[in-house]
């Protein structure tokens, strides 16, 4: 493992002994990581073909990763084909859910697909900070019907 220190105007690298790296082909190679200046608690991978190559703490002092490009493109072909999977059954997913809602008494199905109606119209997203409050309402309900 090694460190990233602010140091003058720049920046200085040391290993996990504490000595200063010296190569200028390492120091190339964590230069082309291109990690932002504002971040703190640099720790960059040893292993150049490592899927985690780096870390650190942003202004926030929120953890920020930088993955290896292989990792990402594998973590991103797996993202897609589960996209994918999920699409090819989100017409059957619809009809039983409109089954569902269709119930007079209020069972456990029926409440799921009234949630699964309303993510689906209301174009609720994990992650946006306009719908944070709303996601965390749904996730409340969704816990509290499955438990």
């Amino acid at each position: 493992m090694f460190y990233r220190y602010k140091k003058g105007r720049g920046f200085t690298y040391q290993d996990e002994k504490g000595k200063t790296v010296g190569d200028k082909k390492l120091r190339k190679w964590f230069e082309s990581l291109v990690i932002p200046p504002a971040w703190t608690e640099v720790q960059i991978s040893e292993n150049k073909s490592a899927d985690l190559l780096a870390t650190g703490r942003d202004a926030k002092e929120r953890k920020q990763y930088i993955y290896h490009p292989n990792y990402r493109a594998r973590r991103e072909a797996r993202k897609f084909n589960r996209i994918v999977a999920f699409a090819d059954q989100l017409e059957h997913m619809r009809r039983v859910t409109g089954q569902h809602l269709r119930h007079e008494e209020n069972t456990r199905n029926r409440v799921m697909a009234t949630l699964v109606r309303l993510l689906e119209t209301a174009f609720f997203r994990p992650g946006s900070e306009a719908s944070q409050m709303k996601t965390i309402a749904m996730a409340l309900l969704l816990f509290a019907v499955n438990t």
